[in-house]
């Protein structure tokens, strides 16, 4: 646990680098539950980083 709380911020930036990749490759897999896992880490993503969206967005605490 302690190593996750001291790498957090490295982990947050590989996990937004990889989501362009990551959205690339599901698109051109046939199957919809890679759809499905990409839908959930750009949720999860978005409530850290919720500017991120298209259209902006706010922080909910």
């Amino acid at each position: 646990m302690q190593w996750l709380m001291n790498n957090w911020a490295e982990i947050m930036a590989i996990m937004v680098a990889l989501v362009p990749l990551l959205d690339i490759i599901v698109r051109l897999t046939p199957t919809k539950k890679d759809d499905t896992l990409l839908g959930f880490v750009k949720k999860f993503l978005d409530k850290f980083f919720p500017n991120r969206k298209k259209g902006g967005g706010t922080h909910e605490l």
